[in-house]
């Protein structure tokens, strides 16, 4: 099983934890981790990551050292929060060798919490990619930006099952490259929207199961709740792969983080990285964080909503 996870200096420590997750719970599975760095990724810190797997049988570790010629790109970052590593699964044709022909894509912020077997032996040979309905696909304006019918979804990239035979075939940079340069304004979640415009029809949709999202765990849902209220009834007594896709366990500063946070801190305590919380925040977003506090405890700005259901942990 091949597995790629992309990632920058900020994120290591979250994808050690998922990558000990992978380890954990797939001891039969061979299983190599395709990891794409740039440039300020520490020797120290690659070595973090290869002590990951070290541990565990049969589980290996490659490095992909984006080249500067993709580093000089100029990716339409809309939101400059959003790291220039997130746009480098785009790549990946460029960077893994030809003989790989399918890849599991994670985000760093998931834990996966039973066997991938099922997932890995989905056939999407005649797919671009398999993915999971984003939580937020029932929002019209997504189709409106990107130009096509609701009727065909719209995914999460943050787990991907990818075709790359099918990829190469269709040469897809030049496509994901020509819709940087034509579609920049439309493109507002950036190599995600990128992705759904490119294969709007020609992907695979997964159960909820394989990503469930923390909107899944919202009191108000954006996402047609009819057509997935068993799926996701069934991903929430027992998801298989966990996506922190907003109240990040491992952040010192979210006041409601994410109620499966336990998931993340089980595997955590396994690694390097026990108990430790992280703030990557500037200097200013955290000055206008404790003012935006201030005022809340003067009651001069309405106060932080909890979003979240109320429901038990599940480890």
């Amino acid at each position: 099983m091949d597995i790629v996870v992309c990632t920058d200096k900020r994120n290591v420590m979250p994808m050690g934890v998922m990558m000990t997750s992978v380890c954990v719970n797939n001891p039969e599975m061979d299983t190599c981790f395709h990891i794409v760095i740039d440039e300020d990724v520490s020797c120290s810190q690659c070595n973090d990551l290869k002590g990951v797997v070290a541990p565990y049988r049969g589980k290996t570790v490659v490095f992909h050292a984006v080249p500067q010629s993709l580093l000089n790109h100029h990716f339409p970052n809309v939101d400059k929060r959003i790291p220039r590593a997130t746009y480098f699964r785009l790549f990946l044709t460029e960077l893994l060798p030809d003989n790989i022909h399918k890849v599991l894509y994670f985000d760093g912020d998931m834990i996966v919490r039973h066997s991938l077997t099922e997932l890995w032996n989905v056939d999407v040979s005649a797919y671009a990619l398999a993915a999971v309905p984003d939580m937020r696909e029932g929002t019209i304006n997504r189709y409106n930006r990107l130009q096509y019918s609701p009727s065909l979804g719209y995914f999460n990239a943050g787990m991907l099952l990818i075709n790359l035979k099918y990829w190469r075939e269709h040469q897809v940079v030049d496509q994901f490259l020509d819709c940087m340069r034509k579609h920049q304004e439309q493109l507002v979640y950036h190599d995600q929207d990128i992705m759904n415009f490119v294969f709007h029809n020609q992907k695979l949709m997964l159960p909820i199961k394989y990503n469930f999202q923390h909107g899944h765990l919202w009191k108000e849902s954006l996402f047609d709740f009819w057509r997935y209220e068993q799926q996701v009834a069934e991903a929430r007594k027992d998801p298989v792969i966990i996506h922190y896709t907003g109240g990040k366990p491992w952040m010192s500063y979210i006041k409601y983080p994410n109620p499966y946070s336990s998931s993340f801190f089980k595997y955590q305590d396994m690694t390097k990285w026990k108990g430790i919380k992280v703030d990557n925040r500037s200097l200013k977003t955290k000055i206008r964080a404790f003012i935006g506090d201030m005022l809340r405890w003067m009651n001069l700005r309405p106060q932080i909503r909890n979003d979240y259901i109320e429901i038990a942990p599940i480890d």
